[in-house]
């Protein structure tokens, strides 16, 4: 059975990710039997789960995994907590409606184009979003010290129990993706 992996891109992001692009063609030569996808979430953190889940239990009973940096991160471990999967997570959101809360008022995606609304609303979707870990053995945790826009501390802190890997310096992009792709596709695939 071929596995399923989708790589969830962070806030006012998108498919077209740094990230996600690596890793599709990191996967198009190592592994050519994964199933990989990279959908576009939508800006609304309610809606955003929805389209994950949806997605993944179409593509199950097949294997499934997930790769989500930053705010994917934050949904990438709802997914692991609710669904038979491993996640990845990179530089991960911990209580993001706190982080966000200075962003709110009305926002354009860079990427996409889309205009909406960060208000309230948004804040107590990701409220109901969050989750304790419970499965620490689902989830593997790639921080770096120097991202500027996450304390790295606080994510080591919440995922006590995970496989947490801290790596010194690089920013909140993981400057050293493309070195560590293949350890943590090692954990997914394993």
């Amino acid at each position: 059975m071929a596995l399923n992996l989708f790589y969830i891109h962070g806030f006012m992001s998108s498919e077209q990710s740094h990230k996600a692009q690596v890793t599709g063609r990191y996967l198009a030569q190592h592994h050519p039997n994964v199933i990989y996808q990279v959908p576009r979430l939508a800006d609304e953190p309610e809606a955003a789960i929805a389209q994950l889940r949806q997605l993944i239990e179409a593509a199950m009973p097949e294997p499934v995994a997930v790769i989500g940096s930053s705010l994917g991160g934050f949904y990438s471990h709802f997914l692991a907590e609710h669904y038979p999967l491993k996640a990845v997570l990179i530089n991960p959101a911990v209580a993001p409606y706190r982080l966000l809360k200075d962003y709110q008022g009305p926002q354009t995606n860079p990427y996409t184009g889309n205009k909406f609304e960060l208000g309230e609303q948004q804040m107590t979707q990701l409220k109901n979003i969050e989750q304790t870990v419970q499965q620490p053995e689902r989830v593997q945790v790639w921080l770096e010290t120097s991202d500027e826009v996450l304390d790295y501390q606080q994510a080591a802190d919440y995922f006590v129990g995970c496989d947490v890997r801290i790596r010194q310096g690089g920013d909140h992009s993981y400057q050293h993706f493309e070195q560590d792709l293949a350890s943590m596709l090692a954990f997914l695939m394993g």
